[in-house]
C-alpha cells in the first residue's frame, strides 16, 4: 500500500444540516496501479455525499477525471452507477436521493443502522439444537484437560454453565500473585504463552488461511524453540516478528514496550531502486552521503544479503512491500547502536561509515520511496448520526 489516508484524524460526526467540502491530497507512487476512493460509515449513522471530484497533476496542469461524482443521471432509489459497496452488509444502505443536493438535483444517502432493522440473519450453523451445559471434555496432553462448552447457553445476565465467581476470582488472585512484576518479554512463560496465543489466533481466525504456503505447524515448533533462547524483550520480538512473517499478510505486524519508546533513527533517508539501496537525503552531517550514493555493504556483509535476513521478521504479500518495510525497520535500533556502511557515489568512490541511531523518534517519519503523481479528491458531504 502506497498513500493511504481514511480521515480517521478528521472524521465527519454529529447532526448537520449543512453541506460541507473536505479534500483528501496526496502522492501516489510512480508503480501504483490501482487508486481507490469512497466514503464509509463507521457503526450507525448516515450522511449524504455529492459533487465528488478526481484531480490529477499533470505537467500541463491539474486534470478532472470523470468518475460519475454528480449523480445527475441516475434513478432516484437506486444504486450510483460505476460505484461499489458491501452489498453483502444487511445494514448497509445506498441509494440515489433527490432533492437533498449539493449540486444539482441529486446526491447519494449512505446508511447503515443497527438497531431495530429488519435485515435477514443468517441460517443457523448447526440444525441440533444442543441442550445447556452440554461440554466437550478432552485430554490435550501432559496431565492437561480441557473442557469447553459445546452450546452457549443465557438469560440475558449470564451464560451457563454458571460459574462460582468468587472462586474464579480467588484462583484467579492466586495465580497472579506467582507472577514476576513487572511481567515482560524476559520471562519465558510470558513468551511461551504468547507465542500459542497469536498462533492460535491465526489459526482460527486468519480471513486467508487458504492462501498460505508456509507450515503452519512447523512454524509454532520453530518459535516455541526460539523462545527458550530468548532473553530480552528485544529477542522475544524478534520471534513473534518471525512467526508472523510466515503468512505474507502485509495487514499484520509485531511491535512491543521496547519497539519505539526506546529506539532512534539512523540520520539517513533509503530508498530501494535499481536494485540497490540508495541515499535519498542525509538528515545530519554526521554521514559524507549524499543523494544518489549506493549502500554496497552493511556491517560487513553485501547489502541484498543484510536485508534479505532481516526480511524473515517483515510479514508483507508483495516484494515491493516487503523491501519498502524491510528498510523502515532497518532505519530504527537502540539509541547506543550503530551500523557499519560501506557506501558508492556515482563516480565508483568507496568509504566506510559508522553510523549512530541517533534521530528520536519525534524527528523523522518512516521511510518511503520517492512518489510521482499527486492526485486530489474532493466531496461534499453532510452528516446525522
Amino acid at each position: 500500500m502506497g498513500f493511504f489516508d481514511n480521515m480517521g484524524d478528521r472524521p465527519i460526526s454529529g447532526v448537520s444540516t449543512k453541506w460541507r467540502r473536505d479534500t483528501i491530497a496526496g502522492t501516489i507512487d510512480s508503480d501504483a496501479k490501482t487508486i481507490v476512493f469512497g466514503a464509509m460509515v463507521l457503526r450507525d449513522g448516515s450522511f449524504l455525499i455529492d459533487d465528488l471530484r478526481f484531480e490529477v497533476e499533470t505537467p500541463e496542469g491539474w486534470k478532472s477525471l470523470d468518475i460519475n461524482g454528480r449523480f445527475e443521471d441516475d434513478k432516484s432509489g437506486k444504486d450510483p452507477a460505476h460505484w461499489n459497496y458491501n452489498k453483502n452488509d444487511a445494514f448497509m444502505t445506498v441509494a440515489v436521493v433527490s432533492g437533498q443536493a449539493a449540486e444539482g438535483k441529486k446526491a447519494v444517502e449512505v446508511g447503515r443502522m443497527t438497531a431495530g432493522n429488519n435485515a435477514a440473519y443468517a441460517k443457523e450453523l448447526f440444525p441440533v439444537n444442543m441442550p445447556a451445559g452440554t461440554l466437550l471434555r478432552k485430554d490435550i496432553g501432559n496431565g492437561l484437560s480441557i473442557e469447553m462448552p459445546l452450546a452457549l447457553w443465557g438469560d440475558g445476565k449470564a451464560t451457563y454453565p454458571l460459574t462460582d465467581t468468587a472462586a474464579a476470582r480467588a484462583l484467579s488472585d492466586k495465580r497472579s500473585a506467582d507472577l514476576p512484576t513487572p511481567l515482560t518479554g524476559e520471562y519465558l512463560y510470558l513468551r511461551l504463552a504468547n507465542t500459542c496465543i497469536t498462533w492460535n489466533i491465526y489459526q482460527h481466525f486468519h480471513p486467508y488461511f487458504k492462501e498460505w504456503t508456509t507450515d503452519w505447524d512447523q512454524d509454532l515448533r520453530t518459535a516455541i524453540a526460539s523462545c527458550y533462547r530468548d532473553k530480552t524483550d528485544i529477542d522475544f520480538e524478534g520471534t513473534l516478528a518471525v512467526l508472523n512473517a510466515r503468512l505474507h499478510d502485509g495487514h499484520t505486524f509485531v511491535t512491543g514496550p521496547q519497539t519505539y519508546a526506546h529506539r532512534a533513527f539512523l540520520p539517513l533517508r533509503l530508498t530501494w531502486a535499481d536494485n540497490s539501496l540508495v541515499v535519498t537525503e542525509a538528515l545530519t552531517t554526521a554521514s559524507k552521503a549524499q543523494r544518489g550514493n549506493v549502500i554496497t555493504a552493511i556491517n560487513g556483509r553485501p547489502t541484498n544479503e543484510y536485508l534479505k535476513e532481516r526480511s524473515t521478521r517483515v510479514s508483507a504479500g508483495s516484494d515491493n512491500a516487503m523491501i519498502r518495510q524491510t528498510i523502515a525497520n532497518m532505519v530504527i535500533s537502540r539509541p547506543d547502536s550503530s551500523l557499519r556502511l560501506t557506501f558508492r557515489s556515482k563516480d565508483g568512490k568507496e568509504w566506510q561509515e559508522t553510523l549512530p541511531f541517533s534521530l528520536p523518534r519525534t524527528h523523522i517519519t518512516a521511510n518511503s520511496l520517492l512518489p510521482a503523481h499527486r492526485p486530489i479528491i474532493n466531496s461534499k458531504m453532510v452528516s446525522s448520526m
